[in-house]
């Protein structure tokens, strides 16, 4: 009897022992399928030519025109913990992405452009202030672009103004303030103060972004003046009294 009760009692445990294994099983199937359902993503990214890819079962091609520039400020005022960060240069405070597209160049998006500037007015026209001691003339000029790319209205608009002291002496001084805004198509008023709504943050790269533009195609205008529209008119510029 005691040979039979002992041998029951291990063909249970052999059996406990044979359901625990075949679970654990289970949920180590369970889990590892689980890791490939997260990764499919990232494993469904495939090179199907050399201008195109797939991703999830789409097929997307590569724009060859666009020249992407990745900017990043990076901070130096504290120390990184190297503990949990790699390298010893500090944190991305800042990050900016410059995009170039090549069609304006290869002459496959037409612009139009507009510009309004006092800068060919008689000096006699131009309003003068005095400041740190010197006579500063005030100019300023505005600058509209617009183009349809891929089938979507694309407007922007610059504002300059630029002071210069001693011109007539040879020590010529210029200061100049920008801005730059994204206005609806039916606000495209060469008036700062209807402007203002619009403005958006204005950076260097952005700035050097649309002054490369500018030049892009004003080369473009010189080589065949049917490549863009360009309209320039000179502009009358006030200056208001702050005390009134």
């Amino acid at each position: 009897m005691k040979k039979e009760s002992k041998r029951h009692i291990l063909s249970t445990v052999a059996v406990i022992l044979a359901a625990v294994a075949a679970v654990t099983v289970l949920f180590v199937l369970h889990h590892k399928q689980q890791q490939e359902k997260v990764r499919q993503p990232e494993e469904s990214v495939s090179q199907a030519e050399d201008d195109t890819i797939e991703w999830n079962g789409k097929r997307y091609t590569y724009n060859n025109n666009l020249i992407n520039i990745l900017f990043l400020g990076i901070d130096h005022a504290n120390d990184i913990d190297t503990s949990y960060m790699p390298g010893d240069a500090g944190q991305a405070d800042c990050i900016m992405l410059l995009s170039l597209d090549k069609e304006t160049k290869e002459g496959r998006i037409r612009w139009s452009v507009e510009v309004m500037t006092t800068e060919a007015n008689p000096a006699e026209e131009k309003p003068v202030e005095h400041e740190d001691g010197l006579d500063w003339t005030i100019d300023e000029c505005y600058v509209s672009y617009y183009c349809k790319y891929k089938g979507k209205d694309f407007c922007l608009i610059t504002y300059e103004m630029l002071k210069t002291a001693n011109r007539s002496i040879g020590e010529q001084k210029v200061k100049s303030s920008n801005m730059v805004f994204l206005p609806p198509l039916g606000m495209r008023f060469f008036d700062i103060h209807a402007l203002l709504p619009y403005s958006i943050e204005v950076s260097n790269v952005l700035l050097d972004a649309i002054h490369r533009l500018w030049v892009m195609l004003l080369d473009m205008y010189k080589v065949d003046k049917g490549s863009i529209y360009l309209n320039v008119r000179p502009g009358t510029l006030t200056i208001e009294d702050e005390k009134n």
